[in-house]
């Protein structure tokens, strides 16, 4: 009898050790999920670190340039004639911020802001990291090509050139006349606009969900082909001649400028709100 006893004893005391551990285990994902958060906060940002703020008269009309971003980048516009362009290198050491720099020089027609090109192909471990916000005036033409980060781009009223971005994009539309072009982006890409300009709209090479938010009913024609996934409209689309499993050809409202959504690896979603994204 006695030995039975041990070996209750040992069940039971073998049983709470269990409920420990697993009380222990349910508790911690949250540490380690605030955990991951901090760390996440802190890879932001390299142990050498250089921030440099620019101002820049710019006329109606500027063509401006973004290339080579190794991270985010954040556009906005204003009713203004003021370029405000913040930029933050940050590497693990000094000697590598040293010698890959972040150019921001005025152009003859405009302004620039570039990396070095082969930044993008580098390691790790020596690579410098990018986080760049620009304020700009609203009426502008505007070129980014290679981030390789996350891209937004808020009230641009002209012309948007956007390539190569590994990160999604962000972008609302100004009411301007101007073309829109979103071209190989590794990421989803949500556009808010009002009623689509002359220039019209392509979104072409997209690996990911695009969303299409209008303001307002729109009138456009639309022209999908090539994509991986749905179609989902709260939008009333009139087919246009034969509809495929891959292919739509559709009229919104009385029709209009044409929005072209070519190759997409995802769905296409297309949405009506009071208010921009």
């Amino acid at each position: 009898m006695e030995g039975d006893d041990e070996r209750t004893s040992r069940r039971a005391n073998l049983g709470r050790i269990v409920a420990s551990a697993l009380a222990l285990l349910v508790h911690l994902p949250n540490r380690a999920g605030v955990r991951r958060q901090k760390r996440k906060r802190q890879k932001k940002d390299l142990p050498a670190r250089e921030e440099l703020n620019y101002t820049f008269p710019l006329p109606p009309g500027a063509f401006i340039n973004l290339s080579n971003i190794n991270g985010p980048v954040f556009i906005e516009t204003a009713d203004t004639h003021i370029a405000e362009v913040q930029t933050i290198r940050s590497a693990l050491q000094r000697r590598d911020l040293d010698q890959q720099p972040l150019i921001v020089e005025l152009t003859e027609n405009g302004l620039s802001i570039r990396g070095e090109r082969q930044l993008l192909n580098s390691s790790r471990r020596n690579g410098v990291r990018h986080r760049v916000t620009v304020k700009l005036p609203r009426q502008v033409e505007l070129s980014v090509d290679r981030v390789n980060g996350m891209l937004d781009v808020r009230e641009i009223g002209g012309s948007a050139l956007l390539k190569n971005i590994n990160g999604g994009a962000n972008v609302r539309l100004g009411q301007a006349v101007g073309s829109l072009e979103i071209i190989r982006v590794n990421g989803g890409v949500q556009i808010a606009l009002g009623q689509p300009q002359d220039g019209g709209i392509k979104i072409h090479r997209i690996n990911g969900v695009v969303e299409l938010h209008f303001v307002g009913e729109p009138n456009a024609e639309l022209e999908v082909e090539e994509f991986r996934g749905d179609i989902n409209s709260v939008i009333p689309l009139v087919a246009k001649g034969r509809m495929g499993n891959s292919r739509l050809h559709a009229r919104m409202g009385s029709g209009g400028p044409l929005i072209s959504i070519h190759c997409i690896n995802g769905g296409v979603r297309l949405r009506q709100d009071e208010q921009s994204i």
